[in-house]
């Protein structure tokens, strides 16, 4: 599997994005996203298995086509979720300038 990203804008690598949260979880595992906030919007625990695969597999696609940023590269300005992160460093962190985290 792949994720076709030649409809980006090529501009976007060179835009440094700065993302705001008030929480601080993972994207998977026992404290990510679907396991956390799942049961509130009202998930059962295999729709919570099922969130958790369908993101790990996202991340996994997006990872393949665009790279990690190394972490050296990266800068923290405050308490950005890495489940919001992760996404944005995935999808976006191409670029030149840091991504934060």
């Amino acid at each position: 599997m792949t994720a076709d990203l030649s409809g980006l804008d090529p501009r976007i690598s060179e835009i440094e994005f700065v993302l705001a949260s008030d929480v601080d979880n993972p994207l998977t595992g026992p404290k990510g996203a679907p396991a956390v906030y799942g049961p509130q919007k009202g998930a059962t625990e295999q729709d919570v298995e099922a969130l958790d695969a369908a993101l790990a597999h996202f991340a996994k696609v997006l990872e393949g086509v665009v790279g990690r940023r190394p972490p050296s590269t990266r800068r923290r300005r405050g308490p950005v979720p890495r489940a919001v992160s992760g996404t944005a460093r995935c999808c976006w962190g191409r670029g030149s300038g840091p991504v934060s985290r």
